[in-house]
This record gives C-alpha cells, sequence and structure tokens, in this order.
C-alpha cells in the first residue's frame, strides 16, 4: 500500500508537471521570483533587510486549476527570512529602510493634519499617549507613553500596533526591556525613500500640503510605520 501510494503521487505529480498549466507558470516564474536581501548593520543601526519570495509551483498550480484561469493574480508565493535579519537584531535602531518607494510621517498631537489625513486617507502614523490613544483612530497608533504596559494592553485589545519604540519619546532601555523595534525618526526636511520622517506639532496645514506635493513628486507612497520597517516585500 505504502509503495502504491508512492507510486500514485509520482504519477500524478508527473501528469502535473506536463501540463499547459504548469509550463505556463514554470515559464513566468522567473519574473516573480525574487532573492532575499540582507538587513545592513552599521554600528549601533540596522537597516532591515528584505524576504525573498518564490513561485509555489504547486500551490499556484492547484489555484488556477480551481479557478480555471491563467492569470498571474492566482499565483501562491514562499517567503524566506534573509541570512541577515531584522528579526536577530532587534537591539538596534532602525533609521531608514530598503522601501525607497515609501515614506513614513509621525504626527504626534498636530491636529489640523490628523483631520485633513483622516478626511483624504493619508497614511500617516499617529504617536500616542494614554490621554490621546483612541480605538476609533483611523491611523496605526505607536505608543509613546511613559507607562508602556498600560497603553500597550490598550493597544492590544484593539488589535493596533503595540510593536514599536521610537527614542526621543521612550529610552533606548526601556524598548530593549519591551523587546520592540528600536525607531529612530529625522525630522530634517529632506525627502527620500526609505525615510522615517518626523513631524513638528508647529508644522501649519499649507506646510503640510506642500510637504504632499514634494513626496507626490518623488513619486513616493505614504506608508505606516509598520510596513515601512516590515521585511516583507
Amino acid at each position: 500500500m505504502i509503495f502504491s501510494f508512492i507510486y500514485s503521487d509520482r504519477v500524478t505529480k508527473y501528469l502535473i508537471y506536463k501540463s499547459k498549466i504548469m509550463n505556463y507558470i514554470i515559464d513566468i516564474k522567473d519574473d516573480f521570483n525574487k532573492p532575499f536581501v540582507n538587513a545592513i548593520v552599521y554600528n549601533e543601526y540596522i537597516i532591515p533587510g528584505l524576504n525573498g519570495i518564490y513561485v509555489d509551483e504547486l500551490s499556484s498550480y492547484y489555484n488556477m486549476k480551481k479557478n480555471n484561469s491563467l492569470l498571474s493574480k492566482y499565483i501562491f508565493y514562499n517567503e524566506q527570512k534573509p541570512d541577515i535579519s531584522l528579526e536577530d537584531h532587534k537591539d538596534l535602531i532602525i533609521s531608514q529602510t530598503l522601501h525607497l518607494d515609501k515614506i513614513s510621517l509621525l504626527v504626534k498631537d498636530n491636529k489640523k493634519i490628523l483631520e485633513y489625513s483622516a478626511k483624504n486617507n493619508i497614511e500617516i502614523t499617529h504617536l500616542v499617549s494614554k490621554d490621546t490613544f483612541s480605538k476609533e483612530d483611523v491611523f496605526e497608533q505607536i505608543n509613546i507613553d511613559n507607562d508602556i504596559m498600560y497603553v500597550d494592553n490598550m493597544l492590544s485589545i484593539y488589535k493596533l500596533n503595540k510593536n514599536i519604540c521610537i527614542l526621543g519619546f521612550t529610552s533606548y532601555d526601556k524598548c530593549l526591556l519591551f523587546n520592540k523595534y528600536i525607531v529612530k525618526a529625522s525630522d530634517d526636511k529632506n525627502i527620500y525613500g526609505g525615510k522615517i520622517m518626523l513631524l513638528n506639532d508647529n508644522m501649519t496645514l499649507n506646510e503640510f500640503i506642500i510637504l504632499l506635493k514634494k513626496i507626490n513628486y518623488y513619486d513616493l507612497e505614504i506608508a505606516s510605520l509598520s510596513k515601512l520597517i516590515s521585511e516583507k516585500r
């Protein structure tokens, strides 16, 4: 029975790999496969790497067969963690990333910018304390309160981000103690892909709109901080 099962499985795979669908998958897979990129470590800093992605041939075959379609949207991928990864170096500080088509904007108490961003679906990141945390906030919220446990518990209840620590609001030692990703944001006005940008609470709405135009000029996407530092592609 065991040998019969093995033989049957081999025959099935042989037929699958002779099929039109699998030939198509094999022909296009190199257009989708991307090798991992190792994180870059320098002194006390780290630039997070990027996961490799590889077409899962059999899962893609079954998905295309089920949907009776050769569309690439039905392709399945497997991810591969970099050899040098942020996950293994959480004691290092992130100040920029390899997502060069994205930028993160961190906002603390600037209500005009928060209101404008909510109204216009701009994916900023809101730095919150126990006085400003809200379960109805439309943004990703990052805890900067000295009472880390209290706000973390609230973020956990409402399934919001509680895994990132911002230096300048929380000490390095406390970030390390709570096993968070340690981020150092920049408050200068330079714009480039992969930047983590902290906006001044005194920035006017007009200055913010001008900033958005500059970001658009450089063809950058505004992404939440967790997306920017992620090693996922």
